[in-house]
């Protein structure tokens, strides 16, 4: 995100975001990537790498699903970013 952000707030460049909008979205990706390494570590530990990982991958589908139909773009860019963070099998 640091490398985009001079990009993103560029008058006319699309996106029109403000330097507030931009670290704002990039401490929404950080928060969802902890939270989701927390919750899930935790998880994994419990329930075994496999499970969790097909779990994962049905809420990853379900989530992007429901992304693509809202405006919430923080939201949906927080949530994906916590799957996104899971353990995977090795």
């Amino acid at each position: 995100m640091g490398a985009l952000a001079e990009r993103l707030t560029e008058p006319g460049n699309g996106l029109g975001l403000t330097d507030f909008e931009v670290g704002f979205a990039a401490s929404c990706y950080v928060l969802g990537a902890v939270l989701g390494s927390l919750v899930f570590g935790y998880l994994t530990d419990r329930f075994g790498r496999k499970k969790l990982f097909l779990l994962t991958l049905v809420l990853y589908l379900m989530i992007s699903v429901c992304y693509l139909g809202s405006g919430l773009l923080l939201i949906g860019t927080a949530a994906l970013s916590a799957t996104a963070r899971c353990p995977r099998p090795g």
